[in-house]
């Protein structure tokens, strides 16, 4: 549904630290993707985040699997539709069952945070 023209064209680059830990991902935000008129929409950033979010979370829980548990975001500037924007995430903490991470968007240059989030993922008590 987000793949296509004007929306999410180029699949996103993704690059992690060794321990996966921290992840980097590059994705560029089509003019069809927007709430306000140029404006990316805010439900389309929270749904990135959460998978920044989840590339940190997910590997770090038992049975490399977990689910939201809250998410927390602050919406700081717009961000601006058909651009390339990066989003960063790391682990927090981990204790036993839980992963606390946090996420933001940012220009490309790093000189602008458009978007934070934090987040607590729960892994199952068992696999499926």
């Amino acid at each position: 549904t987000l793949r296509g023209k004007d929306k999410v064209v180029v699949p996103p680059l993704v690059f992690y630290t060794n321990d996966r830990k921290e992840v980097t991902i590059i994705v560029h935000l089509g003019r069809s993707l927007c709430g306000h008129d140029k404006i990316v929409h805010g439900g389309m950033l929270a749904t990135l985040l959460d998978e920044a979010l989840a590339c940190v979370a997910i590997p770090a829980l038992p049975f490399n699997m977990g689910f939201t548990a809250n998410l927390n975001i602050d919406y700081r500037l717009p961000v601006k539709a058909d651009q390339w924007v990066v989003l960063r995430g790391k682990l927090n903490n981990l204790e036993g069952r839980k992963a606390w991470v946090e996420a933001w968007i940012e220009s490309v240059d790093g000189q602008q945070k458009f978007t934070e989030a934090k987040s607590l993922y729960i892994a199952p008590k068992a696999p499926f």
